[in-house]
């Protein structure tokens, strides 16, 4: 599942957002700073096609926390377990057909 979500992402991706400007599509941003393990990964969907939206946290190919956002402009507050350092992660957002991705390592 994870591996067909990668497969399927269609986002315009620059330094960490998905930007465009057409109506009902996914706006997402998500802080360009690397999570520390134990900390905190914000994103700010803020806009999309449908809601809910849904925001994944994948930590090394494994799903560590999802946020449903019932209301679209909405935060989402990723939790980054204490064990996660050095691994790879991933956030995926997911808004009716779209999905927005961005990946990198937490600190």
């Amino acid at each position: 599942m994870f591996i067909s979500r990668s497969l399927m992402t269609v986002a315009f991706v620059v330094l960490g957002s998905a930007v465009s400007t057409a109506a009902g599509q996914l706006v997402v941003t998500v802080s360009t700073a690397e999570p520390v393990a134990g900390g905190t990964q914000s994103v700010n969907v803020e806009s999309g096609p449908e809601t809910p939206a849904t925001v994944e946290l994948w930590i090394d190919g494994k799903l560590e926390d999802t946020v449903v956002l019932n209301g679209v402009p909405g935060v989402a507050t990723l939790n980054i377990p204490e064990t996660a350092s050095g691994k790879d992660w991933e956030v995926i957002v997911e808004s009716g057909d779209e999905v927005f991705t961005k990946n990198g390592k937490v600190q």
